[in-house]
């Protein structure tokens, strides 16, 4: 199996499932993301989020495992909105 076939085997066709006590929810189809537990992992999660622009003084991300949270600062609830709708708009 060549580099390219690895690559695309951690990437597509993916399902998950969640548990919780005796009950399991069924499984479902992922769309976007990057498996966690593996050895190349780290290097698919950097190219996964390598092309998210840049931040500005109002705005600031977070991301953690497979979550992003894009913060946006103002005591202006209009200027906080057209932030993060410009920020979402570069992204």
């Amino acid at each position: 199996m060549n580099r390219v076939h690895t690559i695309s085997s951690y990437l597509k066709d993916r399902t998950f499932e969640a548990s919780f006590q005796t009950a399991t929810s069924s499984r479902r189809g992922m769309r976007a993301g990057v498996a966690q537990g593996g050895i190349i992992t780290p290097v698919l999660f950097s190219l996964y989020i390598n092309d998210i622009p840049p931040h500005s003084n109002h705005i600031e991300f977070a991301l953690y495992a497979d979550d992003t949270a894009i913060i946006a600062t103002s005591r202006n609830p209009t200027l906080l909105v057209s932030y993060l709708e410009s920020y979402l708009n570069d992204l």
